[in-house]
């Protein structure tokens, strides 16, 4: 007498006894294809990610007034009686905080003037004056 098993399979166990399942089984190295195939998979998914993730830099807000506040200070020094052409440049570090100041004048060969334009940068941005370095601007510089 023949016993008829009446348990209920397992998933894995149905989808083994899938017929193409059974005909893809014996095709050679089939398991370093689908690995291959995955992992072709797992790179495309993977490089469309990185490409919407991409953030599109946004004009910091810190840059813009560093540059207004640039702008204004070159207008201050150079009203300076003797003062000439002056560039200004302001670096920050962390919360907008001053690191250093570059001033180039070209009337700045004057020690007076020099001293006059490192005073006026140390009032108008509050910082010491160890920060604030004057400099003459070279001939045909503007």
């Amino acid at each position: 007498m023949e016993v008829e098993d009446k348990r209920k399979q397992s998933l894995l166990a149905k989808i083994k006894n899938i017929p193409i399942i059974a005909k893809i089984r014996k095709i050679k190295n089939i398991e370093f294809i689908i690995s291959i195939f995955i992992i072709a998979i797992a790179l495309l998914l993977y490089s469309g990610l990185q490409g919407k993730n991409k953030i599109t830099p946004q004009p910091d807000t810190a840059a813009i007034v560093l540059t207004d506040t640039e702008t204004r200070l070159q207008r201050i020094l150079e009203s300076i009686d003797g003062a000439g052409s002056v560039d200004v440049m302001i670096s920050e570090g962390e919360n907008a905080e001053i690191k250093g100041v570059i001033i180039v004048a070209s009337g700045a060969q004057d020690i007076g003037v020099r001293l006059r334009l490192l005073e006026a940068a140390k009032t108008a941005l509050k910082v010491d004056g160890s920060l604030i370095q004057v400099y003459t601007k070279a001939n045909g510089a503007s």
